[in-house]
């Protein structure tokens, strides 16, 4: 005997399917392990953990094997109840004629699903091949529209910032032209040395950064000598500020308060009338009319203090505007010291100061204001444009040329995005023929318990508005039996996951939803396309 032979067994022996161990043929189902491999010695009990159990039933499409551990468990697995052997256990019954009847339905449907299914497919892969044909041609179409809209975009392009130059040149002139007739109009050419001083320190009071230091380069340019502009932007920003009389502010402050006491007062007068009349059975918890009486002498007394308060207030406003005009007076002669404006000697310079102030820091209105106001120069300001301020000219060649080159670039960019939507369609694999071409587009829905499923095919899926995951094409290629989706929002540990099962139907349909695994979705959905 080599080493490959097998010792030869008597018919009282058998042999252990796997681990060849030969055992007495009385040892099989006797409720004890002898095979512990493959538990072949013990195929009616439940002895062996691995072992297996063949149920009895003699149809073929009721064959059924289960764990060994089944038998006798209990429960009723084979329909005819073989699994269950031990009639102190449990007792089945007979179902196998049943089930069979449910299973022979079942192919019954399944069958007339698939015919109905094939035909709609058949519809499907003429409709896509149909579709194909139209994609191909607008491609074709679009490719073309788009090289001459491109052309097209390029020459309006080209007339737009013709245009635009012409009308940048016109608005230049214009602008110049009004600039000129402001600067008549404020009498600028006529204006003295002094009156020309005079204007630059009134635009020295506003308090500005950019004055201060236009005005101190200019001296600084003609005499020579650095100006402390530090110090006359503190004296600027005083004069910007204004006046500031104690005595006065005091005097208004406490006449507020007593106007305030007085509004307080006579609230209180009224909602105690309003009391009386509306809650009479309450008298007793309201003001009695004495007590109104004494609020309303207090009305009198703060109506007579306030009398005096409001003259004692405008005798301090006439003794303000005497001693501010003193105060600007002092302070704008202290300016015009610090700033050195004695020293400059140029009127041009003064001249040009001016204009750069009303053209480059928009200070035409104030200069305006002060020019009347202030030194008494009649001019007519009406309908007038201050330089520096907002100014529009328009050239309607140049608007209908913008116009132009905006309609077609959107135009173009539209024909571009419709192309580009077309071209990815020939990316997508929709099968050998086409057959899931129509689902391109769609979305499909399906509401289970809280939550409201969505299958977008070739895109995503999601979970309200949770994303389960992106289509995944390299998947797809390979199994057109599911369509995963990956890299959903992330998920514990882990980013969310769904598998589309696709299973034959005569419609488009979600069937089921379930989490075999936290974070991983199994969705089923039935459509024509899978009826191969």
């Amino acid at each position: 005997m080599t080493g490959l032979e097998e010792e030869p067994i008597d018919e009282n022996s058998f042999r252990c399917v796997t681990s060849r161990k030969i055992i007495p043929k009385t040892f099989l189902n006797d409720d004890f392990c002898d095979c512990p491999e493959d538990g072949s010695d013990e195929t009616t009990t439940n002895a062996c953990a691995n072992g297996h159990f063949e149920c009895d039933t003699v149809h073929e499409k009721l064959k059924q094997t289960l764990f060994s551990a089944a038998v006798n468990d209990g429960i009723c697995d084979c329909c005819d109840g073989s699994d269950e052997q031990d009639p102190q256990i449990k007792t089945c019954e007979n179902t196998c004629g049943a089930r069979l009847e449910e299973l022979l339905k079942e192919e019954m449907e399944l069958k007339a699903r698939y015919e109905q299914g094939r035909k709609v497919r058949a519809e499907w892969i003429d409709q896509a091949m149909n579709e194909k044909g139209k994609a191909l041609e607008q491609i074709s179409s679009l490719r073309t529209k788009f090289e001459n809209l491109a052309t097209r975009e390029e020459e309006a392009r080209q007339l737009k910032e013709k245009e635009e130059e012409i009308e940048t040149v016109e608005k230049e002139e214009e602008k110049k032209r009004k600039e000129e007739q402001f600067r008549h109009t404020i009498q600028l050419p006529q204006l003295s040395h002094t009156e020309l001083i005079s204007l630059l320190i009134s635009l020295l009071a506003e308090g500005e950064e950019k004055v201060v230091e236009a005005v101190a380069t200019m001296v600084t340019e003609e005499s020579g000598e650095p100006v402390d502009d530090a110090t006359a932007l503190m004296i600027a920003l005083e004069l910007a500020e204004g006046y500031r009389y104690k005595e006065l502010d005091d005097a208004t402050e406490e006449l507020n308060e007593q106007r305030r006491a007085l509004r307080d007062v006579q609230q209180q007068i009224r909602e105690a009338e309003h009391d009386d009349h509306h809650d009479d059975h309450h008298s007793d918890d309201l003001l009695d009319n004495e007590a109104i009486m004494s609020l309303e002498e207090r009305v009198k007394y703060l109506q007579l203090h306030i009398e005096g308060l409001e003259a004692n207030e405008a005798t301090l406003r006439e003794a303000k505007q005497i001693l501010e005009k003193k105060w600007m007076r002092e302070k704008k002669e202290e300016l015009e010291e610090t700033m050195s404006l004695a020293s400059v000697t140029n009127t041009e310079a003064l001249r040009d100061t001016v204009w750069l102030l009303v053209t480059e820091h928009s200070l035409g209105r104030r200069a305006a204001n002060i020019l009347s106001a202030d030194l008494g120069k009649d001019m007519n300001l009406n309908g007038i444009d201050y330089p520096g301020e907002h100014f529009r000219h328009t050239r309607k060649e140049a608007t209908d040329a913008k116009s132009a080159y905006r309609t077609i670039k959107r135009e173009k960019e539209d024909a571009e995005e419709e192309l580009k939507d077309l071209e990815a369609l020939e990316d997508i694999d929709f099968g050998e023929e086409m057959e899931y071409f129509k689902l391109h587009g769609e979305c499909f829905t399906f509401k289970q318990e809280k939550y409201e499923y969505k299958f977008c095919p070739f895109k995503e899926a999601k979970q309200d508005h949770t994303l389960l995951g992106k289509f995944e094409k390299e998947e797809w290629a390979n199994d057109k039996s599911r369509m995963i989706f990956n890299d959903g929002k992330w998920c514990m540990d882990k980013n969310r996951k769904a598998i589309v099962l696709i299973e034959c139907g005569v419609e488009n349909e979600i069937t089921r939803v379930s989490e075999p695994e936290r974070c991983e979705y199994e969705i089923r959905f039935r459509c024509p396309a899978a009826c191969a």
